[in-house]
């Protein structure tokens, strides 16, 4: 969400450098995530997908590569015109972004991060990542919901015949409850 929310704004394309480690992203206001490692995705994936964020009454398109491997994750996000709005590689240790200047300091590459960990790694790997802060999941179907205190504060909804929640094809639908967004990914696998 956040990446796309900056996407649209024009400005400068000059990019910003950051590397900073990174253990545990907040999700929701006092709570947070324990990132799982890229290994624990189960499989390495390299995917094209559409995504269309909505905050508000504001909509937002943009298109990403994402590659993931046992040893990292790279995603290169670009907005509608092509322009490169953000790369983002995170590591065991690290997150390296290089975000365009036209993107707001809004933008928190490691919520998009987390938003991807949500939706696409396995339920056991998110599950522990929301142990420590006492949230949990729930799976019904197509639906994968985290829940602190009772409340539901982010749905996913997978399209039927989408591969589980393994971003290989289909549709997913993330909502934050907490932070009032919505974000729509398509995913296509690139190569034979």
């Amino acid at each position: 969400m956040a990446l796309a929310v900056g996407v649209m704004v024009g400005g400068c394309v000059s990019s910003v450098d950051t590397v900073e480690p990174v253990e545990r992203v907040a999700i929701a206001p006092k709570l947070f995530l324990e990132l799982p490692l890229p290994a624990e995705l189960g499989r390495s994936v390299d995917v094209v997908q559409r995504i269309t964020a909505r905050y508000g009454q504001q909509a937002y398109l943009f298109e990403a590569r994402l590659a993931i491997d046992p040893d990292q994750v790279r995603l290169v996000g670009t907005d509608p015109m092509g322009r490169r709005a953000l790369t983002l590689t995170w590591t065991r240790h690290t997150l390296d972004v290089q975000r365009a200047s036209f993107l707001p300091e809004m933008v928190r590459p490691e919520n998009v991060l987390a938003d991807l960990i949500l939706m696409f790694w396995p339920e056991a790997a998110v599950r522990r990542g929301l142990a420590e802060a006492g949230a949990t999941v729930t799976v019904h179907g197509a639906t994968r919901s985290v829940m602190q205190g009772g409340d539901e504060v982010v749905v996913i909804r997978y399209e039927e015949g989408h591969d589980g929640g393994g971003m290989t094809g289909g549709a997913a639908h993330l909502t934050n409850r907490a932070w009032h967004y919505d974000i729509d990914v398509r995913s296509a696998t690139v190569g034979p």
